[in-house]
């Protein structure tokens, strides 16, 4: 919301308030519209700031890929939004994303990385490493994903979960227990897919401000450009499911 659209909505209450009911000459269905209007005029105003303070904000543009953060209520640290469009298919890309053991070669900042459960190709659990600098512990993050595709779009949506008690914890590492987000493949036109990477997760422990702040787009802005280089790989253009509809 721009500056101006919160000074308007800030006048036009203020006169509503303001209102000298006298000037109404006591004409009761007057005062009753003009108390009502100013309770209507309270609750947009209480929309909007809602909408602004929830509102993603663009950080940048590069390689194809746009980047937005999001201020998340009762947390520190942001959530993120990757955006981009590749030239690709559904059975390719879920391919990429079930093999686990590769992450390291695309996740960002992912040292070690492996499949724990699975349940067919719609469930499972992933166990990632994340490296941090010097002198800040590793994080830990085991993730719970469940695939799901919708009939008519044919968009592939996987939502992903913390599952921090999956495994016994190591040493040396700090797991990760809250963590929300998704996959979406949505099918476009002329053979492309439209990917997004959304997530929000709390590191827990000590993490500096510059460090969250630069995360939070070097993250998925190297993630999905890591990511694009596996669709040159053959064993993920094989790949192909039964229940996934093209």
């Amino acid at each position: 919301m721009t500056l101006s659209k919160h000074v308007k909505i800030g006048d036009t209450i203020r006169a509503a308030i303001n209102l000298n009911i006298t000037d109404i000459q006591f004409q009761p269905d007057k005062i009753w519209c003009v108390k009502y209007f100013g309770i209507l005029i309270i609750l947009v105003f209480l929309s909007f700031s809602s909408v602004a303070q929830t509102a993603w904000s663009f950080e940048k543009e590069e390689d194809n890929i746009k980047i937005y953060t999001k201020e998340i209520k009762n947390s520190s640290f942001k959530a993120f939004k990757g955006i981009t469009v590749v030239k690709s298919n559904l059975h390719q890309l879920l391919a990429i994303f079930a093999d686990a053991n590769n992450y390291t070669n695309w996740f960002h900042d992912c040292i070690n990385a492996h499949s724990i459960e699975k349940t067919g190709d719609k469930t499972g659990y992933t166990y990632m490493e994340v490296e941090l600098p010097w002198p800040l512990e590793n994080r830990d993050i085991i993730t719970k994903f469940v695939v799901n595709q919708n009939i008519k779009t044919k968009t592939v949506l996987i939502n992903l979960t913390a599952a921090g008690k999956k495994l016994k914890k190591k040493d040396g590492l700090v797991r990760v227990y809250s963590l929300n987000g998704f996959w979406e493949f949505k099918p476009l036109n002329s053979g492309k897919i439209e990917i997004t990477y959304q997530l929000h997760f709390e590191p827990r422990g000590t993490i500096p401000a510059w460090l969250a702040n630069s995360s939070v787009i070097d993250a998925p802005y190297n993630t999905l450009k890591n990511m694009k280089l596996q669709l040159n790989k053959d064993k993920y253009k094989r790949i192909k499911y039964d229940w996934l509809k093209d």
